[in-house]
């Protein structure tokens, strides 16, 4: 399974081992696991048990979801950024667990359900929901966690609320 996006070209890849494909309805699914990927790796995937509708362009994975994005990604060109002679940093990596989720391609949107947990190099969080939306570029515009979230901040404290939520702007 190879999804591509009209712009950006973005490629996403799925493997799975037993997947039932029906090519006239357009969907695929199994109840193993399966992985998705980048080519350039920057974005990985995975989890257990899935359905695929390829009209809509929505996956639904049901169990074990893990999702791991570079922190680079995660940042807007909306906001620029000076150019440094410093030395490159190793690349961060956020991951993202969760029960279940639904990955919407053509609204840019995934939503991430049950005993979701973020871990990041600056912060831990957990909740009960986590909606994401990105740019139509692929970079995060906002992210709303919902329900018992707790937020852990590294050497900065510890918050806690009904919902959380995060956005980029100018």
């Amino acid at each position: 399974l190879t999804l591509y996006r009209d712009f950006p070209l973005v490629q996403l890849f799925a493997l799975a081992p037993a997947c039932h494909i029906d090519r006239i309805g357009h969907r695929a699914w199994d109840e193993g696991h399966i992985v998705l990927f980048t080519p350039t790796t920057n974005v990985f995937g995975q989890g257990d048990g899935f359905f695929f509708t390829q009209s809509n362009e929505v996956l639904n994975i049901s169990n074990h979801v893990e999702t791991r994005v570079l922190k680079s990604l995660l940042k807007t060109p909306l906001l620029g950024g000076a150019s440094s002679n410093a030395a490159p940093t190793v690349p961060q990596t956020m991951t993202i667990f969760s029960d279940s989720a639904v990955f919407d391609y053509q609204s840019n949107h995934v939503d991430y359900a049950g005993h979701v947990h973020v871990i990041d190099p600056q912060m831990d969080m957990t909740a009960a929901f986590l909606n994401v939306l990105f740019t139509t570029n692929g970079n995060l515009q906002s992210a709303l966690a919902r329900r018992d979230v707790v937020i852990t901040t590294t050497n900065k404290g510890r918050a806690a609320g009904a919902r959380g939520y995060y956005y980029l702007a100018n």
